[in-house]
C-alpha cells in the first residue's frame, strides 16, 4: 500500500500505470481504471439497449450486451496495464476464454444484483446497474488475478 501511495503522491505516472509490477495494490488501482473504461462501454451499451423498453427481459439483454462490450475492452486493457505477466493458460485464445468465463460469472452476479435492486428494493435500473458494476469490479479482479495470473506451485513429489 505504501508503494502505491508513494507513486500517487509523487505523480509518477509511468510507474503507476505502465511499468511491470507484482504489487497487488498497484494492480488493483490500475484495474479500477481499466474497469472504468470497460464500464463506460458496458454502461453505454446497457443504456442504449434499455431504450428498447422497460421489461425484465430488456434489462437482462442490456446487461448481456453491455457485458460483451465491456469484457472485450477489459481484457485487452488489463493485459496491457494490469496483468502483464504470462497467465496460467498456455494459449492466448484459452486465456481469453478463461477470462471471459470469469466475466460470465460476474455478468450473472450483475444480473442478480440488478434484479434485487430493481424488483426487490425498487431502485431505478440505472442506479442498480451502477451499484452492481461497483460490486462486481472487486469480484472480477480477485478471481482473475488469483485463477489466471497467480503462478501455481508445481508439486515436486
Amino acid at each position: 500500500m505504501k508503494e502505491l501511495l508513494d507513486l500517487i503522491l509523487s505523480f509518477n505516472i509511468k510507474k503507476l500505470f505502465s511499468e511491470k509490477t507484482e504489487n497487488s495494490f498497484i494492480q488493483f488501482f490500475r484495474y479500477a481504471f481499466v474497469g472504468g473504461a470497460a464500464f463506460l462501454a458496458d454502461y453505454t451499451v446497457f443504456v442504449l439497449v434499455c431504450q428498447a423498453g422497460d421489461t425484465g427481459l430488456i434489462n437482462i439483454l442490456a446487461v448481456i450486451a453491455g457485458f460483451i462490450a465491456g469484457t472485450v475492452i477489459n481484457y485487452f486493457l488489463a493485459r496491457k496495464f494490469v496483468f502483464q505477466k504470462k497467465s496460467n493458460i498456455e494459449s492466448a485464445f484459452g486465456e481469453f476464454v478463461s477470462y471471459s468465463l470469469v466475466g460470465v460469472a460476474g455478468c450473472v452476479l450483475n444480473i442478480l444484483i440488478l434484479f434485487f435492486g430493481t424488483d426487490i428494493l425498487n431502485i431505478n435500473r440505472y442506479a442498480a446497474k451502477l451499484i452492481a458494476a461497483f460490486l462486481v469490479l472487486f469480484f472480477d479482479y480477485a478471481v482473475r488475478r488469483f485463477l489466471l495470473y497467480t503462478p501455481f506451485k508445481k508439486d515436486r513429489g
